[in-house]
């Protein structure tokens, strides 16, 4: 197995992206395809950074910007637990920051005490047989 440096990959995406974005000299056409190409890179660095933490993306780097499901390192001050718990920005229509239940433990927890989350992976898909 051939390892790499994550980090000069990122680098090196970072330039590509920046030489790649949509230019406004461009015409409609090349603007289409600049934009593609452009957020084609920006996913391929979000995988590497990804891939760097195995899927953790630490609660003081950022939170999730939408409301669901997620998987969760929650501490209460002692002990960490990894749990699956929902992400709630709004309780009915109003804002209150980021506020998480843990849904195995039925236990209540606000943002300050989740040290790192990440979405749930996508469902066990069978192959089909070919015939």
């Amino acid at each position: 197995m051939r390892l790499i440096d994550a980090e000069k990959l990122i680098l090196h995406l970072n330039d590509y992206a920046l030489a790649e974005a949509p230019d406004e000299r461009e015409s409609a056409d090349e603007r289409r395809i600049s934009k593609a190409v452009y957020n084609a890179i920006l996913n391929c660095i979000k995988a590497v950074e990804e891939q760097m933490t195995d899927g953790w993306i630490p609660a003081t780097e950022r939170l999730p910007e939408e409301d669901g499901i997620y998987l969760v390192t929650f501490s209460d001050g002692t002990r960490r637990t990894v749990g699956y718990g929902t992400c709630q920005r709004t309780v009915f229509g109003r804002p209150i920051g980021h506020g998480w239940y843990d849904l195995y433990a039925g236990s209540y927890y606000a943002d300050r005490c989740v040290i790192a989350w990440m979405p749930l992976p996508e469902c066990y898909k069978e192959e089909k047989e070919n015939g």
